[in-house]
């Protein structure tokens, strides 16, 4: 079973006087937390007019892969498929 959750983004100063974006939770100490509790956090961004999935961290935000992962983006259209096949090789047989 794959969990996905979807939230969007909000910036939220760190200590150290920089932004970062986080998901938007309810409450601002929620929203640092919730990426702990998932191995694999990615992100939809919009480069140039085009939607992508982003894999690589970047200034603003942090994101992460339990798998290294050699692509640093992948098309809207198939991404989460390749990216479920990087994560667990192919998929479930079929049975008769």
């Amino acid at each position: 079973t794959n969990v996905i959750v979807i939230a969007h983004g909000t910036y939220m100063d760190l200590p150290d006087g920089t932004k970062k974006i986080f998901p938007q939770g309810v409450g601002a100490k929620l929203s640092p937390k919730i990426p702990q509790y998932f191995p694999n956090y990615i992100r939809y961004k919009n480069l140039g007019g085009k939607r992508t999935i982003q894999l690589e961290s970047d200034a603003m935000i942090d994101l992460a892969t339990a798998k290294p992962i050699t692509k640093k983006t992948l098309p809207v259209e198939t991404g989460l498929a390749e990216f479920f096949f990087e994560l667990r090789g192919a998929g479930p047989k079929e049975t008769k």
